[in-house]
């Protein structure tokens, strides 16, 4: 057995939005090539661990039981191309929730030890790897889910790209309700 694992926190979106962006993306590889992420791996990685050793397991899932943070809508904002790695990914509309929770995550894994400070954070759901630009990628109709969990997965590449496995999972607080959020009947 190694003696690390390769792992990263994340969010996975509901089954039905995975189905659907994988057809969409299917559509655009027809013409733009590359590698398509299988439906089961779409996901909005939190903050990538890279390997870690497995005596530090256990502090880490007692790290993420730390995490305070609210549940809260995740928008798609649309489409876009990086070329400097060949990936095409949904983009999000800015999200506090998503920030909070980002935060409070990566400063707990950074003052732990298991984040490097320097690394940034840009919310993306990677769609297709190594594609070449062939043609405007279309729109995307507006897409999201509600984000009521996180996720620790172990990330194992092979031939036929990442296979993942969920180590944990850590649901979300609902958000108090208030007076002024409290519908009127």
């Amino acid at each position: 057995m190694k003696d690390s694992r390769r792992l990263f926190f994340a969010l996975w979106p509901p089954g039905d939005l995975a189905a659907r962006l994988y057809r969409d993306s299917g559509e655009i590889q027809a013409r733009w090539g590359g590698r398509l992420m299988r439906p089961e791996t779409l996901h909005l990685t939190l903050a990538f661990l890279g390997d870690v050793a497995n005596p530090d397991l256990p502090a880490l899932l007692r790290l993420a039981e730390q995490i305070e943070a609210e549940a809260f809508e995740l928008h798609l904002a649309g489409l876009a191309y990086w070329a400097h790695n060949g990936i095409v990914h949904a983009g999000l509309v800015p999200s506090p929730g998503l920030e909070r929770l980002a935060f409070a995550l990566r400063r707990a894994c950074q003052e732990s030890g298991f984040l490097d400070s320097a690394s940034g954070f840009t919310p993306h759901l990677t769609l297709i790897r190594k594609a070449t630009p062939g043609g405007d990628l279309p729109d995307l109709p507006p897409l999201g889910w509600r984000v009521d969990a996180f996720v620790l997965v172990e990330s194992r590449p092979d031939q036929d790209g990442a296979h993942y496995e969920v180590l944990g999972r850590w649901k979300l607080a609902s958000p108090a309700v208030s007076a002024d959020t409290m519908p009127a009947y």
